[in-house]
């Protein structure tokens, strides 16, 4: 291998390694799409992020049905730069704190226990698949 070739293969994995640095912010929009993914399998399978299961609806016309069935609709997953944030608003907001009648809880979005691990592999997948990406491009 000539001192040229070398060298140009030296200047072209340091631009990669330069790339790098921003992948954060590149993965975050794919990031927040795996979390949102991860968010609406919970809502159909009706559980916890964690996988144990929400409570039927207690009262009314569905009672003993799923709870929450249209709820994705009022999760938001969103992203500056590259920090991540999920939001549950209106009533769907409330159940995922139990700050409903008869203090029902129906966790939506992951709490104090950290990212569930189903969530974390997701994140996983997209964060390399992009490290991939970065390293197999030409970088010129």
């Amino acid at each position: 291998m000539s001192n040229a070739k070398a060298l140009a293969d030296l200047q072209g994995m340091a631009k990669k390694l330069e790339l790098l640095a921003e992948l954060p912010e590149t993965a975050a929009p794919l990031c927040a799409d795996a979390i949102f993914a991860r968010t609406a399998l919970t809502i159909e399978r009706g559980t916890t992020p964690y996988g144990e299961p929400w409570k039927l609806v207690q009262t009314g016309p569905r009672k003993g049905q799923k709870a929450l069935v249209n709820s994705l609709r009022k999760v938001f997953v969103t992203f500056k730069g590259p920090v991540i944030s999920i939001r549950v608003r209106g009533i769907e907001g409330r159940h995922n704190y139990g700050g409903v009648a008869g203090r029902v809880k129906r966790q939506i979005v992951p709490g104090k226990r950290g990212l569930p691990r189903a969530m974390s592999e997701a994140i996983t997948a997209v964060l390399v698949a992009e490290f991939n990406r970065t390293m197999e491009s030409d970088p010129a």
